[in-house]
């Protein structure tokens, strides 16, 4: 995930939050990007080492991205991939973030990683369908297990049995 952040992101939030006026959850500062229907909040954050970082803001408490945080972003699967993009997209432009780069950096590989291994045919099958073509090839190992799980739906093994990419 920090990979695909890139410099770039980091360094114009890094700037935004020298320059003031950033939200304060507890001790760290967030930029809202995306807020869903049900008043979920996602959007970056900045990280001890001041890389920037996806968070959502839970009550009073900032939860960043990590695979075992991935409960708290699995909203996001049930919206239509080009809708959210798009949502991120408008809201990195609103905070003067660079568009792309900001769309690039969310975690929604690692996230679709994280929510497989849970094996919950419900969320498996969003994650999988969320997914973008070019995400495919990264999740491919994953994508094959669930190809082989006995304990899943058919109907879930057959679906990713379409979504398996060549090596």
């Amino acid at each position: 995930m920090l990979a695909l952040m890139g410099d770039v992101v980091s360094e114009v939030l890094s700037a935004r939050i020298d320059a003031g006026g950033v939200e304060q959850i507890g001790d760290h500062p967030f930029v809202e990007l995306v807020t869903l229907e049900s008043e979920a909040r996602y959007g970056l954050s900045v990280g001890s080492s001041g890389e920037a970082r996806w968070a959502q803001v839970n009550g009073d408490r900032l939860i960043s991205f990590a695979p075992e945080t991935a409960r708290f972003f699995v909203e996001v699967l049930e919206h239509e991939r080009s809708a959210f993009d798009d949502l991120i997209m408008g809201g990195a432009e609103g905070a003067g973030l660079p568009g792309t780069e900001t769309l690039l950096s969310f975690p929604a590989v690692e996230l679709v990683s994280a929510i497989v291994e849970t094996r919950s045919a419900h969320f498996v099958r969003l994650g999988l369908l969320w997914l973008l073509p070019s995400e495919l090839r990264l999740l491919r190992e994953e994508i094959v297990a669930i190809c082989q799980d006995s304990g899943l739906p058919q109907t879930l093994r057959d679906l990713a049995g379409r979504l398996v990419v060549p090596a």
